[in-house]
């Protein structure tokens, strides 16, 4: 019996340890991507406001099932569905794109696609960000690490592959 009780409180003990530790992490993480594109920015949005040109440059968006689901394909209210999650354009500007990622285990994304250009307009830098807000749960704040290491190689390819598309036409 004592060692049952004994078990039960370093559970405890260990569980409140890692809560704590969690709770000093951060509750909302961002991962950011940008590239230089030789095209005047009205080229690039054109890239990024429909969704129906997603899968010429995102990566793996294809091969997971990417569908619009709704008549419209740019605007806001424009749906997606990839792998399970939704995707709906939340606001399009003349210079970005807010979208929101809904997972299919409760996660969501907010995207943010940005256009910032010179003052030729010969040159556009696209950024593009998720920022997804996370509970006070330990291991959803430890498991926010890899957020990184999982969206930031595909976003790398995604923004390389649009930069190919854009600057050949």
């Amino acid at each position: 019996m004592k060692i049952i009780k004994l078990g039960l409180i370093s559970v405890v003990v260990l569980f409140i340890i890692a809560t704590l530790i969690g709770l000093l992490l951060p509750s909302t993480v961002t991962v950011s991507k940008a590239i230089d594109i030789q095209q005047s920015p009205d080229s690039v949005m054109g890239y990024l406001s429909d969704l129906k040109r997603w899968p010429e440059w995102i990566e793996g968006v294809k091969s997971n099932g990417f569908a619009v689901t709704t008549t419209a394909t740019t605007g806001v209210g424009a749906k997606a569905t990839v792998n399970k999650n939704i995707i709906t354009i939340t606001s399009v500007q003349k210079d970005k794109v807010l979208t929101l990622w809904e997972g299919s285990n409760g996660f969501n994304q907010d995207a943010v696609m940005e256009v910032y250009t010179n003052e030729t307009r010969s040159m556009t830098t696209m950024h593009w960000s998720f920022t997804q807000k996370i509970g006070w749960y330990p291991w959803q704040r430890l498991g926010s690490f890899m957020n990184e290491k999982i969206l930031g190689p595909v976003m790398e390819m995604s923004l390389s592959n649009l930069k190919k598309v854009v600057e050949q036409q």
